[in-house]
């Protein structure tokens, strides 16, 4: 017993060798942020509402009406989802999601819809209204 007391011991010391020394730890009187190197600054992402409407009335972002006609059409059935993803590739583009689309983009894919160049995509009359012949 003696000798595996001994051993612990010995372990413990070359263990105790092998340690860093810490840094001696900050006043207490400094505060948190105070110690921090890289804190940044938190006024730049304040919500700033004149921006905020000036990138919604950008003619470049699509409108959250279209946005949200192409998403039921989309969900209503595996024929919508399809119809979009035809248009999508007709158009030579890779990009599935609507809202980063343009306002044209998107008519132009209900238009077809409603034209029926996809055949008769379910929920379409529902959505398009009387605009679906």
């Amino acid at each position: 017993m003696q000798m595996q007391m001994d051993a612990a011991a010995e372990l413990q010391k070359v263990e105790d060798s092998l340690k860093r020394d810490r840094p001696p730890s900050p006043p207490k009187d400094m505060s948190r942020k105070a110690r921090r190197k890289a804190v940044k600054d938190s006024t730049e992402f304040y919500y700033d509402m004149d921006k905020a409407e000036e990138e919604e009335n950008d003619p470049g972002v699509a409108t959250t009406d279209l946005v949200k006609k192409v998403k039921i059409l989309q969900r209503s059935s595996a024929r919508g989802y399809n119809a979009w993803e035809s248009y999508i590739v007709s158009k030579g583009n890779k990009t599935k999601d609507p809202r980063l689309h343009h306002d044209d983009f998107l008519k132009g894919f209900l238009e077809a819809v409603s034209r029926g160049d996809f055949g008769e995509v379910p929920g379409a009359v529902a959505i398009l209204g009387g605009e679906c012949s």
